[in-house]
């Protein structure tokens, strides 16, 4: 069931193109102000049983085994983008560093409105993350510490759309439990292919407004059986 389903893990775990960018940051303005926002990021673990002599490589902040996830969701509440599991050591920043998102970012988020590429004729979209993530053009961030009244201000916008994500990571562990608690099979790529076949599920429940009988047949399958590979 897990391989048939990430068979078209493609069509609904994919970055968005340019022409998406003006739609997505006017649906962010529903939660506050802050423009040209197109995606949030950030990162979730799955509790795990520690595999034998991995040298705390699991071991996350918490003090607890897991593999972290980092998701980017947009303002409907699908999730675009999905890296994982790495170990549950791993930095959020580390990861977006590593990753295609990065990539995508730094190349596709700055339009040109002509081929000249005037370098004041632009518009300059961004992903929000939490302080945890490294500040650019393109990643906007919580700031910390000592704020001043502008500091404020910014947080103050930016923190209702960064909730998006954490309203994703709500909904997709409310319909797939399993992922709240301890995983106890210690095949740790079968446990990352089920939680990427679970957001592929998440997104096509989102997109195709499936029945609730089809979708709860479904999750039942995924979380009933993990020995079915």
């Amino acid at each position: 069931m897990v391989k048939l389903i990430l068979k078209v893990k493609n069509d609904y775990n994919k970055l968005p193109n340019s022409d998406e960018f003006k739609i997505l940051s006017e649906k962010f303005l529903k939660h506050s102000k802050l423009k040209n926002t197109v995606l949030v990021v950030d990162g979730t673990h799955v509790k795990i049983k520690n595999p034998a002599n991995s040298n705390g490589m699991y071991i996350n902040r918490k003090k607890e085994s897991s593999l972290n996830f980092m998701l980017v969701g947009d303002s409907d509440f699908k999730i675009r983008y999905i890296l994982g599991g790495s170990y549950g050591s791993s930095h959020d920043a580390c990861m977006f560093s590593l990753s295609d998102l990065e990539i995508f970012a730094k190349n596709n988020l700055k339009i040109y409105y002509n081929s000249d590429l005037n370098l004041h004729n632009y518009q300059q979209y961004h992903i929000l993350g939490d302080s945890a993530y490294p500040g650019r053009e393109y990643m906007k961030t919580l700031v910390k510490g000592e704020l001043t009244i502008e500091d404020q201000e910014w947080n103050d916008m930016l923190i209702p759309q960064r909730q998006v994500i954490e309203r994703i990571f709500g909904y997709f562990k409310g319909k797939f439990q399993k992922f709240r608690d301890e995983i106890d099979n210690l095949d740790l790529d079968f446990v990352s292919k089920l939680f990427f076949a679970s957001v592929i599920i998440y997104n096509i429940t989102i997109k195709e407004r499936i029945s609730v009988e089809l979708e709860e047949e479904v999750l039942r399958i995924i979380e009933s059986n993990e020995d079915n590979k």
